[in-house]
């Protein structure tokens, strides 16, 4: 088993709050700059090509309202546009397809300038940060997610160091939704 959530412990994440009630509650993040990290809790249904296509569709039709604002500022735009973008990010799961129960649970590692923001943009608002789709797939696969946050005025050093001691612990290699 996977020795990185006694390791995060020693760096001050230990206070793990559900994904989903961070989103329905975002006063449970404090609005400051800090480090996050996000972890498995329980696997859901194994992500595949099939819920791929479908969640990428799906999206891809909801974001039909931006097609009206780009020819009104004189710009092309297809449904391509969005339907590369999410495909490149989704492309991310594949590290964690087929993980087994020993694997490591950590997903993500980040930092922001203001923690409930960076969090309420994983899951509420539109499209802003690099891993929302892959969350909303394995959220709506039925995967729990859980989130440690850190405040911390020197962030970016912060999440640093702990890609550092994460790569140490797993042969260099970062949690499979930072890889890129």
């Amino acid at each position: 088993m996977c020795n990185c959530i006694n390791v995060l412990a020693t760096t001050g994440l230990v206070d793990w709050k559900p994904i989903i009630d961070i989103s329905a509650n975002p006063g449970l993040v404090q609005n400051k700059p800090g480090v996050y990290v996000l972890r498995v809790v329980a696997k859901g249904d194994p992500y595949g090509e099939e819920l791929k296509q479908r969640y990428v569709a799906e999206v891809t039709q909801l974001n039909e309202h931006k097609k009206d604002l780009f020819h009104k500022c004189g710009l092309t735009w297809t449904p391509d546009h969005d339907r590369n973008f999410i495909e490149k990010r989704l492309d991310r799961l594949r590290r964690i397809e087929h993980a087994s129960e020993g694997d490591c649970l950590i997903l993500y590692m980040g930092s922001s300038k203001t923690l409930r923001e960076r969090l309420e943009q994983l899951l509420c608002k539109e499209d802003r940060h690099t891993i929302d789709h892959p969350i909303r797939v394995l959220l709506l696969n039925g995967w729990r997610i859980e989130c440690a946050c850190k405040p911390t005025s020197d962030y970016a050093e912060e999440e640093d160091q702990l890609k550092i001691v994460f790569e140490r612990e797993h042969s260099g290699r970062l949690p499979p939704l930072n890889d890129r």
